[in-house]
C-alpha cells in the first residue's frame, strides 16, 4: 500500500477526529488506505454505529460485521432500514462476545421493543452497564421485566413514557444528569426527579394536567432542589387554567439556568397574563440572569381575531430584539405564539405565505425555510411576497428542495432566482400542466 502524508500525522490526531464520525463513515472513507491507517483503525476503541442510516448498504454492514472487534463499539442506534440491519446485525454479534463496552443505545421509534425483541437484545448487550439508553417506542403490555433492571449506572435516560420505564424496572436510577421523558403521572416524575434532582443538568418534561392536579403537579416543584441544572424543556398540555404564576412557581428556583423551552399545547385566552411578554422580560431578566436561550410555543384559542401587534408588542422590547435576540412571532398556522427560528418551519407551500408576510421579522423565518413548494396558478399571492422583499442577498438562503408546479413566466423565474439561492438546491421538481 501507497505512503501518505498522512502518515506524517499522530494518532491521537486521527483519534480526535474519528471521534466526530459515525463507525460506517470511518471505515467507508479510511479502510483500506494503507496499513498505517488499517493499524489505526484496528486500535480505535470508540465507534458509535448508527444502523438506521440510509447511507448504510450491504458492503458497509458487511465491513463493519468483518472488521469490528465487539469491544470496540461504544455507542449503537438501531432503527428500521431496506436490508433490516438490525436484526442482522442482532444476529450476528449474538454468535460472539458481548459488547460489553457498549455505553450508548438508541432504539428509535421504527422499531418496537417488545418481550421477543428486548430477549434478542439482552442476549447481546447487558443493559445494566449502560450510560445512556433511549427507547421511543416500548409495547409495554408485552413486557414487564420490572425485577431485571436496576440502571444504576445510567447516566443519560430518555423514554416516551415513565409506565414504560417501570416496565422495565422498579428502581429509580440515581446518578442521572439527563432526564427527558413523558410522565404519565405526577408521581412517576416526582421518584425520578427526587432521586437526581442533585446532579441533573438537562431536564425534560412532558405531562398531562388538569385543574384538578395542577396545583399538585407546581407544588412538587417548591421541594426540589436544583444545583446543577441549566436545561429545562417543559411541554405541558390538558385541560387547565395555566397562569404566569403557576410558570413562575416552576421555574423560580433554577437560578442556574441557560437553556429554556416551554410548550403549552392547551389554548390560551388571549387576555391571559402568560402571553405577557413584559413580565416575561421582568421575572426572567432578575430570577433567570445566566439564560442564554428561551424557546417558547404558546398555543392560542382559536376564537381570538383581534390584531397582532397588541400581543406582540410586548415581545419586542430593546431587552427581547437586542438584548437577548429572542425573535417572538404569532404563526397563523399552528395557532401559537412562537419563538423563530426555533420553532418556525421548515417546509412551506403558497397556502402559507401569508403567515410569512404577517410577521416582524420575516428574515428569520426565511432564512430557515428548507423546502418550498409553489403553485404558479397562484402567481399574484407569489408575486406579492417575492415583490414585498427588497434584499440584497437571497432570503431564502438554506433551500434545498424546490418544487413548482404550473405555467412558469419569465417575471416569476426572475424573482425566484432573486430571491432563493439555487446554489444550495439539492432537489428540484417542475410539474406543467400542457
Amino acid at each position: 500500500m501507497p505512503t501518505l502524508l498522512l502518515d506524517c500525522l499522530p494518532v491521537e490526531l486521527f483519534h480526535e477526529t474519528l471521534s466526530y464520525l459515525s463507525g460506517s463513515h470511518i471505515l467507508k472513507a479510511f479502510y483500506f488506505i494503507n496499513n498505517y491507517l488499517n493499524d489505526i483503525l484496528t486500535g480505535y476503541n470508540h465507534y458509535i454505529l448508527d444502523l438506521s442510516a440510509s447511507d448504510i448498504g450491504k458492503n458497509e454492514f458487511d465491513l463493519i460485521f468483518s472488521f469490528l472487534r465487539s469491544e470496540q463499539i461504544v455507542g449503537l442506534h438501531l432503527g428500521q432500514h431496506p436490508f433490516d440491519l438490525a436484526n442482522r446485525f442482532l444476529s450476528n454479534f449474538a454468535n460472539r462476545q458481548p459488547l460489553t463496552h457498549l455505553r450508548s443505545l438508541w432504539i428509535d421509534g421504527t422499531i418496537v421493543v417488545d418481550r421477543s425483541f428486548l430477549t434478542r437484545l439482552t442476549s447481546t448487550i447487558d443493559l445494566n452497564i449502560l450510560l445512556s439508553i433511549r427507547f421511543d417506542r416500548i409495547h409495554q403490555t408485552d413486557i414487564d421485566l420490572s425485577d431485571s433492571y436496576n440502571f444504576d449506572s445510567l447516566t443519560h435516560l430518555t423514554l416516551r413514557s415513565s409506565n414504560q420505564y417501570c416496565s422495565l424496572s422498579k428502581w429509580a436510577p440515581t446518578h442521572l444528569t439527563y432526564l427527558h421523558m413523558f410522565f404519565d403521572s405526577i408521581v412517576h416524575m416526582d421518584i425520578l426527579i427526587r432521586a437526581n434532582m442533585h446532579q441533573l443538568k438537562s431536564l425534560g418534561i412532558g405531562i398531562h394536567c388538569d385543574s384538578n392536579n395542577i396545583q399538585e403537579f407546581t407544588n412538587a416543584f417548591s421541594n426540589y432542589q436544583w444545583t446543577q441544572l441549566i436545561q429545562f424543556n417543559l411541554n405541558l398540555s390538558g385541560n387547565m387554567n395555566v397562569s404566569f404564576e403557576i410558570m413562575h412557581r416552576i421555574l423560580s428556583e433554577m437560578h442556574r439556568l441557560r437553556y429554556l423551552t416551554l410548550i403549552l399545547s392547551e389554548p390560551l385566552a388571549i387576555h391571559n397574563d402568560v402571553l405577557d411578554g413584559t413580565q416575561w422580560e421582568s421575572f426572567l431578566s432578575t430570577s433567570l440572569i445566566s439564560l442564554k436561550t428561551f424557546n417558547l410555543k404558546f398555543v392560542i384559542m382559536h376564537s381570538w381575531c383581534g390584531p397582532l401587534d397588541d400581543l406582540l408588542i410586548r415581545f419586542r422590547s430593546e431587552w427581547w430584539i437586542s438584548t437577548k435576540q429572542w425573535f417572538i412571532e404569532y404563526d397563523f398556522g399552528l395557532k401559537a405564539l412562537i419563538t423563530v427560528p426555533y420553532f418556525a418551519t421548515k417546509i412551506t407551500d403558497t397556502d402559507h405565505f401569508y403567515t410569512v408576510n404577517s410577521m416582524h421579522n420575516p428574515k428569520i423565518f426565511y432564512s430557515n425555510i428548507e423546502s418550498l413548494e409553489i403553485d404558479l396558478q397562484k402567481y399574484d399571492r407569489c408575486a406579492k411576497m417575492f415583490m414585498s422583499q427588497s434584499l440584497t442577498q437571497p432570503c431564502f438562503n438554506h433551500l434545498t428542495r424546490l418544487s413548482l408546479n404550473g405555467s412558469f413566466t419569465t417575471e416569476l423565474s426572475a424573482r425566484i432566482q432573486e430571491h432563493v439561492d439555487l446554489q444550495m438546491v439539492k432537489y428540484f421538481q417542475f410539474t406543467s400542466q400542457v
